[in-house]
């Protein structure tokens, strides 16, 4: 048994926790940010990530964090009523390392920030341009290309909780990212058949825009008036 899978054996955290986490003890990536709910999910987090050694620096505060898919990465709204308050932790090997990823997020030093979670250049320069990370519902025009998406390059699945992708990539082929998320896919494919089936068919969905702006996924898309942009997956993940 690989010694990452009792990581997708822990009942309590999402995929993208479990996933941040094992980048760090792969060494995928050098450190992880995760937030958690105060309580028992953060006792379950603490517990596994103590266990295969890793350093926990834990933020100072709490943040707010939206519960609707139409706003997943909008931290920062002003609307109090669809938020929930979570607990922060910063993951690495060392603690100088998840000391660093704490200070530069809280004082929002977004470049370094980017640099230690790991995330590639191109990617981190992409948001620093941008001058924000993307709504999740303009992921299907920025990464998708002819109507069709490639899975191993596509954030709009974490509405399913089954993306692969731990940032928002510079372009839709961007060959870094889709590194990073072929490592992960295949630690997945080694360690859980039930994660591996769960975000191949995340990454087997239909995503449109509809009209008000919000992201949907579904097998099937609704009428044409009903939607504004859509993309299908140009390519399976393969399981076996």
């Amino acid at each position: 048994m690989p010694a990452y899978k009792n990581i997708f054996n822990a009942f309590g955290l999402s995929n993208q926790i479990r996933l941040d986490i094992l980048d760090v003890i792969e060494s995928i990536r050098p450190g992880a940010r995760i937030m958690v709910r105060p309580g028992e999910e953060a006792n379950i987090a603490a517990e596994l990530i103590l266990s295969y050694r890793l350093v926990i620096s834990v933020g100072r505060g709490m943040v707010r964090i939206p519960l609707t898919n139409e706003a997943f990465s909008d931290h920062f709204s002003n609307k109090q009523d669809i938020f929930e308050r979570m607990a922060v932790f910063y993951l690495a090997r060392t603690k100088s390392i998840a000391d660093a990823l704490r200070t530069a997020d809280e004082c929002s030093e977004d470049s370094t920030f980017g640099s230690l979670l790991g995330y590639p250049d191109c990617c981190i320069e992409f948001v620093r341009l941008r001058g924000a990370v993307p709504k999740l519902f303009e992921t299907v025009s920025l990464y998708s290309h002819s109507g069709k998406y490639d899975p191993l390059i596509w954030p709009a699945s974490a509405v399913l909780d089954g993306t692969l992708v731990p940032h928002f990539p510079c372009s839709k082929f961007c060959v870094h990212t889709r590194a990073i998320a072929k490592k992960r896919w295949n630690l997945i494919k080694n360690g859980s058949q039930e994660l591996a089936a769960h975000i191949a068919s995340a990454n087997s969905k239909l995503y449109w825009v509809e009209n008000g702006g919000a992201l949907r996924c579904g097998d099937k898309l609704p009428d044409q008036n009903f939607y504004t942009d859509c993309a299908g997956p140009g390519v399976p993940l393969e399981i076996n």
